[in-house]
């Protein structure tokens, strides 16, 4: 009999709707919805630090003593005052909500400081899953504390879980907060954007100057992060084993090497395509009943049901940021071929072809 599968974060009591509610494991790992799990995992390299900013009634001063009285604070004053309104713009807070934007429009010299503030917060809050506990749970796992997953929970997690029947049951318990890639920490990345919109479309009407000043907004609060290419080694790290996956051998097993923007690889060809998402996915799943997995992987290094990284802490990033002190195992050869296994049980061997073909599912 199928179950279903639920993904949970236990550290932030986050569980993710969507793909892994489906009955069957073969149709959640094959869901294309799994390269999510790429943003909230993945850290920025950087941001764009050049804005041509567009030609509008903004005063074109460049130094800081053009400011007037604002001349005479320090920059790290200012600094404080922009943090300030930004935080005020998390809460919310009406009497401020404009604050940061309108601020940072009053001349190109505080343009410069609110955009270097607000993209280093947006680089902050995007790899909000960073070093969490992950788990992908069957719906009749066992809440037998022999039969747990090694590192999964702690010793009050495993105490409170002995009054539920099951894994799932305590999990939904414990973990009541849906998660959305909007919803970053509280604060929502796409809130800026489409409030300064609104308030151009509501306040600007036909006045050119208004609507001018809005397009600066907006292009002030956009988020504009970079991720280095494919040539800069991305990996998936479990923090706890000290063993990570690179990007580039599981392209390679699907023969495209080469061809993604970062460590997103959703749009890199037609057809179904994975990557270090569903990697992970493959390696935090846990189910007491293996029967429940029903699919024939031959091949495969560990059973399907019982994953090794189950429970444990992840990033997302670039090899050469990996901590250099620590003594890191790659097993990107051995997990390639663990994806390779789980790939044929679904489609046979002629999985590469049969997996790009659209409307598989």
């Amino acid at each position: 009999m199928a179950q279903g599968w639920k993904l949970y974060n236990v550290s932030t009591r986050q569980f993710m709707p969507g793909p892994c509610e489906e009955s069957e494991f073969k149709y959640m790992f094959l869901s294309e919805k799994w390269h999510i799990l790429v943003k909230y995992l993945a850290k920025p390299t950087g941001y764009k630090k050049k804005v041509t900013w567009r030609k509008v009634n903004i005063a074109k001063f460049e130094h800081k003593k053009q400011l007037g009285a604002l001349s005479r604070l320090p920059d790290e004053i200012l600094l404080m005052i922009f943090e300030a309104s930004l935080d005020a713009w998390y809460r919310d807070d009406d009497r401020l909500n404009w604050t940061f934007f309108t601020l940072g429009i009053t001349n190109t010299y505080l343009a410069e400081i609110a955009y270097e503030v607000v993209q280093r917060h947006f680089v902050y809050l995007t790899d909000n899953w960073f070093c969490n506990r992950l788990i992908c749970v069957g719906h009749n796992a066992s809440v037998d504390a022999a039969d747990l997953p090694p590192r999964a929970f702690r010793k009050d997690d495993v105490d409170a879980m002995a009054s539920h029947k099951t894994l799932q049951d305590y999990l939904d318990f414990k973990c009541i907060y849906p998660h959305s890639r909007s919803d970053v920490q509280g604060f929502d990345l796409e809130k800026a954007p489409k409030a300064l919109q609104l308030h151009s479309e509501c306040y600007s009407g036909n006045n050119p100057t208004a609507r001018q000043q809005a397009e600066c907004l907006l292009d002030l609060s956009t988020p504009r992060l970079l991720y280095d290419g494919p040539y800069s080694d991305w990996v998936l790290a479990d923090l706890d084993t000290g063993e990570f996956v690179r990007l580039w051998a599981i392209l390679a097993l699907q023969n495209l090497i080469g061809d993604a923007t970062g460590p997103f690889v959703d749009k890199v060809t037609e057809g179904r395509v994975f990557g270090l998402g569903h990697v992970l996915l493959s390696r935090i799943c846990y189910s007491t009943d293996p029967s429940q997995v029903a699919l024939q992987t031959d091949g495969l290094s560990y059973a399907q049901n019982r994953g090794p990284w189950a429970g444990h802490h992840f990033t997302i990033t670039t090899r050469r940021d990996l901590d250099r002190e620590r003594g890191w195992k790659d097993i990107s050869g051995k997990v390639a071929k663990d994806v390779e296994a789980i790939l044929r049980g679904c489609f046979g061997n002629d999985w590469r072809r049969c997996a790009r073909a659209p409307g598989l599912f």
